[in-house]
């Protein structure tokens, strides 16, 4: 869904007012916009050639009319909508067809769409029902827990691939930065401290804090191995494209995908949270090093997070998940419990960091 810049340069003198001007794709994994914000009315759609082939007639005023507002001598913008299955296997073609139905000129330019994103059970596929950036929960392989620990006390993290493909020549290699992380201690909010230190909570080695990851060209794809340390995690990863003359595309990806910048995962908004039948509510607060403590609110006012103490469950809609003890929130790093006595035990705790804390 990243977009490049096209120009579509004409130098048909005469011609204009005969014959057709034809862009043509190859098929389907790219679309075509003339602004990149690909709002309502400016995708330029393939509607003819079985959906390959936009058609401007001009010997025709409204058409003529058309080619000139959306393409002639325009920058327009190339979406990658379909994941390539080889290098350069997609494209655009601009044409003249003559009154006789001849295509006597015509430029063309290849496309790859990369495709890249997070193998979460680490078969060194993308395509499991688990797998994908958009529906990752940090620390979990659909509704499974996969980060380690016995009790309180931590062991190992999610291990998962962050794969990029189609990954053949001229790209030499991947390089994969973690560029920011998070790294409050702990790994969910009733697991005590540990691990203690302010370690990533990803990083692309499980028992360091690895931020750099090379990968060369392997079967068509360049994988990674990719760890989550903590149930509340979250960080930004730039992926740069290769070759032997240098960076030929870079990007940057949120993991776990996170389209309203509110540091909690949008499959976790859109199923669990605010504006889903939950009924939770979120502060949509930054998450920082520097905590702000707030008083414990009323129960109907605390977000249904999954508990990390209970895997799969959940916090009903007017109170917490029930613990037998008082839980402690790590976040604040005060040492507080926090007890709501009226609620039957539910954790109280009340505070920005709402995906390190268990509801």
């Amino acid at each position: 869904d990243d977009m490049v810049k096209v120009h579509f340069g004409f130098s048909f003198n005469t011609l204009l007012d005969t014959g057709k001007v034809v862009i043509k794709r190859d098929d389907t994994k790219i679309k075509l916009w003339k602004d990149s914000d690909k709002g309502a009315g400016q995708e330029i759609v393939f509607d003819q050639a079985g959906d390959t082939e936009k058609v401007y007639d001009l010997s025709d005023g409204d058409q003529k009319t058309a080619f000139a507002a959306d393409i002639k001598d325009q920058d327009r913008w190339v979406e990658g909508y379909e994941a390539s299955t080889d290098m350069k296997d997609s494209g655009l073609t601009l044409l003249y067809r003559d009154t006789d139905d001849k295509d006597v000129c015509e430029g063309p330019v290849k496309y790859t769409v990369f495709k890249i994103d997070l193998d979460v059970n680490a078969d060194g596929d993308t395509d499991d029902a688990v797998d994908g950036i958009v529906g990752y929960m940090p620390g979990y392989e659909g509704a499974s827990p996969k980060i380690s620990f016995t009790g309180v006390t931590y062991s190992a993290g999610q291990h998962m691939k962050l794969i990029t493909e189609p990954a053949g020549s001229p790209i030499s290699s991947v390089t994969y930065t973690i560029i920011s992380s998070s790294d409050e201690p702990g790994f969910c909010m009733n697991s005590g401290a540990t691990p203690a230190t302010d370690d990533n909570d990803y990083s692309f080695a499980s028992g360091s804090e690895d931020t750099v990851g090379i990968a060369a060209p392997a079967s068509g794809k360049a994988s990674v191995d990719f760890y989550c340390k903590d149930f509340g995690g979250y960080c930004e990863v730039r992926i740069a494209l290769n070759t032997v003359s240098g960076i030929v595309l870079q990007i940057d990806r949120k993991i776990p995908s996170d389209a309203d910048n509110n540091y909690c995962s949008d499959h976790w908004s859109g199923n669990i949270g605010p504006g889903s039948n939950s009924g939770a509510v979120d502060d949509l607060e930054p998450r920082r090093k520097q905590h702000r403590w707030r008083p414990p609110v009323a129960i109907s006012r605390i977000s249904r997070l999954p508990c990390k103490r209970h895997p799969h469950t959940y916090g009903p809609s007017e109170e917490g998940c029930v613990h037998l003890q008082r839980p402690r929130c790590h976040v604040g790093r005060r040492g507080r419990y926090l007890h709501n006595r009226e609620s039957g035990g539910a954790c109280a705790c009340y505070h920005e960091q709402r995906m390190d804390c268990c509801y």
